[in-house]
């Protein structure tokens, strides 16, 4: 009988590990966020091929690509029919025209499609698009641009020689990603350490009394809800959250303020994307823009 409560003890153990653990993981963005991450730019690089594909159709038309102060707002059928799918937000986001929507409206349908936008497109995360172009330009007008550190193009895109596009938003994502990816180890340790002090404990419990019983059992509680802590963020939500957007648009607006001052875009250009994402800004802290 002895040897039944014991065994009994060790299941109830066990289980408890096992369940806490559950509680803390189940959810898969819980489990393993460096996937959601990663998928997140595949979105985003689909979303940069999309717009490739207007500019190298504008090519054909013009025989030429936009210049830097141009950008992505000569791509009027791409931003249109962005516009369309966004119908319930205000030009030149979308075409809604009701008061009502003026006042209170929502993104729609879901948080991951582009967006139209006064000075460009805009990602998911309604932080624009940047467009380069190098060409007749010095190499030094460039030197902070993100995409000269990114020669596997993870997150930017070479549209042809001298033209590129990149993502703040697609960077950070896979900044984060190759975070969780270095601490895959530092995870594998910790899990293994969790299950020898589980088998210590269960070891230990073979001869000790009920109330030592009890108290091994909450451990392993505690160990099992510290094991599924180890697996990174319990924050789910949207696949795109706004949460995140201010280190995207501070990137953005560093970059801006560099290529102004070193002449890549004139001060009208500047000037009026400023003022735009200043606006974009002030609609989604009040909340106009989920």
């Amino acid at each position: 009988m002895r040897y039944l409560r014991n065994l009994i003890a060790v299941l109830i153990l066990i289980a408890g590990f096992a369940f806490s653990s559950y509680c803390f993981n189940h959810d898969e963005m819980v489990h393993d966020p460096r996937a959601g991450d990663k998928r997140r730019c595949m979105i985003l690089k689909e979303q940069m091929t999309t717009i490739t594909q207007h500019l190298k159709s504008y090519y054909t038309q013009n025989n030429h690509y936009p210049t830097n102060d141009e950008g992505l707002t000569v791509l009027n059928d791409l931003r249109e029919e962005l516009a369309k799918q966004q119908y319930g937000l205000p030009a030149p986001m979308g075409i809604a025209s009701n008061p009502e929507y003026m006042t209170h409206y929502y993104r729609m349908p879901h948080r991951e499609e582009m967006v139209s936008f006064e000075c460009g497109i805009l990602s998911p995360l309604l932080d624009p698009f940047i467009y380069e172009n190098r060409r007749g330009l010095a190499k030094n007008l460039f030197t902070d641009s993100p995409l000269n550190q990114d020669t596997d193009g993870n997150y930017s895109l070479k549209v042809t020689d001298g033209i590129y596009l990149y993502s703040s938003s697609a960077l950070f994502y896979h900044n984060r990603y190759l975070e969780y990816r270095s601490d895959k180890i530092k995870y594998m340790i910790y899990a293994i350490l969790s299950a020898l002090l589980t088998l210590i404990i269960g070891i230990g419990m073979i001869k000790a009394k009920w109330i030592v019983k009890s108290i091994l059992i909450l451990m392993s509680f505690i160990i099992g809800m510290f094991q599924g802590t180890l697996h990174g963020t319990c924050y789910t939500g949207d696949f795109f959250s706004l949460y995140e957007r201010p280190d995207m648009i501070g990137q953005y607006s560093a970059l801006l303020e560099k290529y102004h001052q070193r002449g890549v875009i004139n001060d009208a250009t500047y000037q009026k994307t400023k003022t735009s994402i200043d606006n974009l800004n002030k609609l989604i802290e009040a909340r106009k823009l989920y």
